[in-house]
């Protein structure tokens, strides 16, 4: 989980951080243990798999073998699909 934090925080522009670290320690609040947090995303992508900016592998469904891949590049293609609308 702290590693999709890194991916998410790396992502972001100055001003967008600190309400995304209020919402984020809400989050693991919420869902406080690690096992827990990796079923939460798992099925969060599971979920909404049928979105395309969530499908950027094309898989149905991800595991916990690819789960920290499957959500760098669905932020990775996101943020460069913002960029491109700007």
């Amino acid at each position: 989980m702290d590693l999709i934090k890194n991916i998410i925080f790396s992502k972001l522009d100055d001003k967008s951080i600190e309400s995304s670290i209020d919402i984020w320690n809400k989050l693991v609040t919420y869902v406080n243990d690690a096992k827990k947090q990796e079923r939460f995303l798992r099925h969060f992508y599971n979920a909404f798999s049928y979105k395309k900016e969530i499908n950027i592998l094309k898989k149905k469904k991800i595991t916990n073998i690819n789960i920290i891949d499957a959500f760098e590049k669905i932020l990775t293609e996101n943020k460069r699909n913002l960029n491109k609308r700007k």
